[in-house]
């Protein structure tokens, strides 16, 4: 008798509304910026967000919100906008909108 092992199902990225960290770099691809997010509760989440936006209105060691969200093909997850915190629970620094809001 042969001997079967289901393997766990991979892990999607999935948007959350939790406050986080960028912990890498913003990398600006020439249209959409994409960042990796470490939230105070789970796994880091690779976020794009479209649109153009000014040179660092997005820096590693930020505290951020993300709004909204639909996880691609890629593993990433596409925001529709980013909230900049003065802390985890604080008041909105900066608000990054994307191309569809």
């Amino acid at each position: 008798m042969a001997f079967t092992r289901e393997l766990p199902p991979p892990q999607v990225a999935r948007p959350t509304r939790e406050a986080g960290v960028v912990v890498g770099p913003v990398v600006d691809e020439g249209g959409a910026l994409r960042f990796p997010v470490r939230p105070v509760a789970g796994p880091t989440v690779v976020y794009v967000l479209a649109g153009r936006h000014f040179p660092d209105a997005l820096r590693h060691g930020d505290l951020v919100r993300v709004v909204g969200g639909r996880p691609g093909p890629d593993g990433t997850v596409a925001a529709a906008s980013v909230e900049v915190l003065a802390s985890l629970n604080g008041p909105v620094v900066r608000h990054l909108r994307g191309f569809d809001h």
